[in-house]
C-alpha cells in the first residue's frame, strides 16, 4: 500500500514538472519571439545608421547607397542585420574581460540562435513618384524657420493667384477675337464676291492710291436705277472705282428685241449683208448675256457656300462667347473694377457684333439664293441658235420677254455692306520691329550686361522622370504593413507626404497647400543654383540648376532661355491686362490699327489689329521688365500710367540700346509689391508640376554626387527603407526538466518566424 502511494505521487510530481516546464517553455517562447522582433529592427537601425554621408552633408537626405546592385545590396543588408541579431542574442561572445582575456559569463535563458534573414523589399528614393524624397525634403525645411517666407508667399501667391485669374481672361477673350478674325475675313471673302473689290487677308487691296476690284462679281447685274443707293453702295470711293463696272441685262434683252424686230424686216429682202449683221449682233449680246450670267452666277454660288460657314462659326463664336461671359461674372471679385467694367463693355461690343450684324450679314443669303434661280433660269431660256427664220425669232422674241419677266424679281439692293473711311495704309507698322527679335536669340536683348552665358550639360535630360515619372503609382508586392500589423514607416512617410500635398480644399484649404508647396519649394532654392542666388556648392555640372528644374533641358542656355520666355510670357499679359484698361492707348492704338490695314469698314479687324498692336506693346515692356530682373533689379507685379515705360512712338526705334537705357533709367529702390527675378523662379516652381521637380532635383543630385564623389553613385540605388524577414531557432530548455534518457531524446526546436519595415 505505501509502496503504490509513493508510484502515485511520483506520478503527479512528474504530471506538475511537465506542466511547469511546458508553461515556461510557453513564456519562454513567447518571449524570443518579442526578442527577435526587437533585435530584427534593432539590426534594420544598424543598417539604416550607415546612409550615404556626403549625400546628406550637402543636399540634407538621408539614403543608403552602397554603390551595389540590388542583389548585392541585399545581401550585405542580411548579413550586416544578421549579425547585429546574433550579437544581441548572445552577448557574450561579443563581451570580454580585457585583464583575463576571457568571456564574461552569462545565463541565456533564450537559447536562440539567429537561422536566416531575407531583405524582402528595398525601397527607392526613385519609387512613388518621388513621394519620399519629398517628404525628406519638406521635414527638412519645416526647421528652418521660414514663417516670414511663408507670409511673403502668401501675399504674392494672393496677387499671383488674382493675375492668373485675369490672364485666363485675357487669354480666353484673344482667342475669341481670333475667331472673330476667321469670321471677318470670311466677310472680306463676301466682299469681294458681291462687291467686287479686290481684297487681302487685312483689308481692301489697293494699287496707286487706287481700290482694286473684280471683273466679275455677284452685284455686278442689276436691274434698278443707275444709284449708288440703288445698288447698295455707300461709300463715294467704293462706287467711283465700280460704276463701269455694273451690267443691266434687261438693257441687253431690250435691244435684242429691238434688233429681232429689226431683222424681220430683213428676212424676204435682199439686203444680205444688212441681215447677217443684225444676227451676228443677237448673237453677241446673247453670249454677253450668257456670259454675264454664267460668271454671276458662280460667284453668287460662292458667296452662299461663305454665308453658310460664318453661319456655322458664329454659332460657335456665340457658344463662346457666353461661356467668355459667364466666367467673367464668376471671376468679378477676383479682379479690379476697371478691368471688370473693361472686359464687360468689350464682351457687349462682341455681342452687338456676333449677333445683330453679322445677322443682317446672314440675310443676304435668301437675296442671293433668289437671284441664282433668275440666273440659272435665265441661262436655260436664252435661246442655243439665232438664224434668220422667221419662225424661230418669233419663238425667240417670246423666250426674251419671259426672261424680262423674271428679271423684275432680281434685286441687289439688300447686298449692301456698311463701309466706314477708306484710308491709305500708312508705310509704317509697329509691330514689324519685333520681327527682328529672334526667339533663339532673345538673351542677347534681356542679358544686357553680356554674360558669358554656361554651356554646361548634362548627358540626359530629365532621365529619371523618363523612366520612373511617367509610370503609374508604385503600388509593388511589399506589404510594408509588419506582422503586428502595424504601419512601417515607409507608410508613414507616404502618409504624411499626402497630408502635407492633400488638394482637398474642404479640410485645410489653400493657403496650407501654398505653405507645403512653399517649402518643397525653398528646399529647391536653398540646394540648387540658378542664374541668381547661387547656392552654397559651387562645383556643379549644371550652372542654371533651378532653371532645369522648370524647363527640364540638356543644356543650361536653354533652361535659361526658357525661363526668360516664361517670365516674357507673364509680362506681357500683365502688361497686356494694363493697357486695356488705359484709354489713352487704347485710342492711339485704334487710330494706328485703321492705318495699317487700310481700310477701316469691317470693325472686327481693326479691333483685332488694335489688340495686336497693344499685344506688341506689351510684348515690348515685357522684354525691358526681363532685362531689368535679369539685371537684378525688381519690377512692379503690376502696371500703372508711372511705370509703365514705353510709348507708341518708342516702338518705331525699339532696339537693344533703348532696353538698356530704360533699364538703367528704373528706379532702384525695393517695393513691397515689387518681384525680382528669384521670385519668379519661386512663382514657376508653385506652377510646375510636382512630379517633374522632384525627378528633375535628383537628376542633378546624381550628376553633382558623381562628379564630386564617385563615379558610382545612383539615385536609383538610393535605399530609403526596406522589409525584412528573420527565422530564429529558440532550443527547449525546461521542456526536458527531467534528467531521463527517454525526455533527453526529444530533440524538439522551436522555430520563431518575424517581419520588420524600416525606412528612415
Amino acid at each position: 500500500m505505501k509502496g503504490s502511494i509513493t508510484v502515485f505521487l511520483s506520478l503527479v510530481l512528474v504530471l506538475i514538472l511537465a506542466f511547469v516546464g511546458t508553461m515556461l517553455e510557453g513564456v519562454r517562447l513567447h518571449m524570443a519571439k518579442g526578442y527577435t522582433e526587437r533585435a530584427l529592427l534593432s539590426g534594420m537601425d544598424t543598417v539604416l545608421t550607415s546612409y550615404y554621408r556626403p549625400l546628406y552633408e550637402d543636399y540634407h537626405l538621408f539614403f543608403l547607397e552602397k554603390g551595389l546592385d540590388e542583389k548585392e545590396e541585399k545581401g550585405e543588408i542580411e548579413k550586416e542585420i544578421k549579425n547585429c541579431m546574433q550579437a544581441v542574442f548572445s552577448p557574450e561572445e561579443r563581451i570580454y574581460n580585457k585583464e583575463k582575456e576571457e568571456k564574461l559569463l552569462s545565463a541565456d535563458l533564450l537559447g536562440s540562435q539567429v537561422l536566416e534573414v531575407t531583405v524582402e523589399e528595398l525601397t527607392k528614393a526613385v519609387d512613388y513618384q518621388g513621394k519620399l524624397f519629398a517628404s525628406q525634403a519638406i521635414a527638412y525645411m519645416k526647421f528652418k524657420g521660414l514663417g516670414k517666407v511663408f507670409e511673403k508667399s502668401l501675399e504674392k501667391s494672393d496677387m499671383v493667384k488674382t493675375s492668373k485669374e485675369t490672364a485666363r481672361l485675357v487669354e480666353e477673350k484673344i482667342k475669341i477675337e481670333e475667331n472673330f478674325l476667321g469670321v471677318s475675313r470670311e466677310i472680306l471673302k463676301l466682299v469681294e464676291l458681291i462687291e467686287g473689290i479686290s481684297t487681302t487677308k487685312d483689308g481692301l487691296k489697293y494699287k496707286n492710291g487706287y481700290l482694286q476690284t473684280k471683273e466679275s462679281f455677284a452685284k455686278q447685274l442689276y436691274i434698278s436705277d443707275f444709284r449708288p443707293e440703288e445698288l447698295g453702295v455707300n461709300n463715294e470711293a467704293v462706287w467711283r472705282v465700280l460704276k463701269e463696272k455694273y451690267k443691266n441685262p434687261v438693257e441687253i434683252i431690250e435691244k435684242m428685241k429691238i434688233q429681232l424686230g429689226e431683222s424681220e424686216t430683213t428676212i424676204h429682202s435682199d439686203h444680205l449683208k444688212e441681215k447677217n449683221k443684225i444676227i451676228k449682233s443677237i448673237r453677241k449680246d446673247k453670249d454677253e448675256i450668257l456670259s454675264l450670267c454664267t460668271q454671276t452666277a458662280r460667284k453668287v454660288e460662292e458667296a452662299i457656300n461663305i454665308i453658310d460657314l460664318l453661319k456655322e462659326k458664329q454659332k460657335q463664336i456665340k457658344g463662346d462667347l457666353n461661356r467668355y461671359k459667364q466666367n467673367l461674372v464668376k471671376k468679378k471679385g477676383e479682379m479690379s473694377e476697371e478691368v471688370y467694367q473693361k472686359f464687360l463693355k468689350d464682351s457687349a461690343e462682341m455681342d452687338i457684333y456676333i449677333g445683330k450684324d453679322i445677322d443682317r450679314i446672314i440675310a443676304m443669303r435668301s437675296c442671293l439664293v433668289k437671284n441664282l434661280a433668275i440666273l440659272k433660269k435665265t441661262e436655260e431660256l436664252l435661246p442655243v441658235d439665232i438664224n434668220a427664220d422667221k419662225e424661230k425669232m418669233t419663238k425667240i422674241t417670246q423666250e426674251l420677254e419671259t426672261i424680262t419677266s423674271l428679271w423684275k424679281e432680281y434685286n441687289t439692293k439688300k447686298l449692301k455692306f456698311k463701309y466706314g473711311e477708306l484710308t491709305r495704309k500708312i508705310t509704317k507698322d509697329p509691330r514689324d520691329t519685333i520681327k527682328k527679335i529672334d526667339g533663339n536669340g532673345i538673351l542677347d536683348w534681356v542679358l544686357i550686361k553680356n554674360d558669358n552665358v554656361s554651356n554646361a550639360s548634362l548627358p540626359i535630360a530629365d532621365a529619371l522622370f523618363q523612366k520612373f515619372g511617367e509610370k503609374a503609382e508604385n503600388t509593388t508586392s511589399i506589404s510594408l504593413i509588419a506582422s503586428k500589423g502595424k504601419e512601417s514607416s515607409v507608410t508613414e512617410a507616404l502618409n504624411e507626404f499626402q497630408k502635407n500635398f492633400n488638394e482637398d480644399k474642404e479640410t485645410d484649404g489653400e493657403k496650407k497647400l501654398i505653405l507645403q508647396k512653399t517649402l518643397l519649394n525653398e528646399y529647391y532654392l536653398e540646394h540648387f543654383k540658378g542664374y541668381q542666388g547661387q547656392a552654397a556648392m559651387q562645383n556643379t555640372v549644371l550652372q542654371y540648376e533651378q532653371e532645369y528644374l522648370l524647363m527640364g533641358k540638356k543644356k543650361d542656355t536653354e533652361n535659361l532661355k526658357g525661363v526668360v520666355n516664361q517670365i516674357l510670357g507673364m509680362r506681357t499679359i500683365l502688361n497686356f491686362v494694363y493697357v486695356l484698361t488705359d484709354s489713352e492707348r487704347k485710342a492711339e492704338a485704334y487710330g494706328m490699327a485703321a492705318g495699317i490695314i487700310g481700310f477701316t469698314g469691317i470693325e472686327p479687324l481693326i479691333r483685332l489689329t488694335q489688340m495686336s498692336i497693344l499685344l506688341t506693346l506689351s510684348y515690348e515692356e515685357a522684354i525691358i521688365d526681363t532685362a531689368a530682373l535679369m539685371n537684378g533689379k525688381q519690377i512692379d507685379f503690376f502696371k500703372t500710367k508711372k511705370n509703365f515705360s514705353l510709348s507708341f512712338p518708342e516702338m518705331f526705334l525699339f532696339k537693344k540700346e533703348l532696353v538698356k537705357e530704360k533699364v538703367r533709367k528704373l528706379e532702384e529702390e525695393k517695393k513691397a509689391l515689387a518681384f525680382s527675378y528669384k521670385d519668379y523662379i519661386r512663382l514657376f516652381l508653385g506652377l510646375q508640376d510636382d512630379k517633374k521637380l522632384v525627378y528633375r532635383a535628383m537628376d542633378i543630385i546624381e550628376s553633382n554626387m558623381k562628379e564630386r564623389y564617385t563615379k558610382k553613385f545612383s539615385m536609383e540605388r538610393c535605399v530609403f527603407g526596406f522589409e525584412a524577414k528573420a527565422k530564429v531557432e529558440v532550443a527547449p530548455k525546461f521542456f526536458h526538466i527531467l534528467n531521463n534518457r527517454f525526455f533527453q531524446s526529444l530533440k524538439t526546436k522551436w522555430e520563431v518566424s518575424v517581419m520588420q519595415s524600416n525606412a528612415y
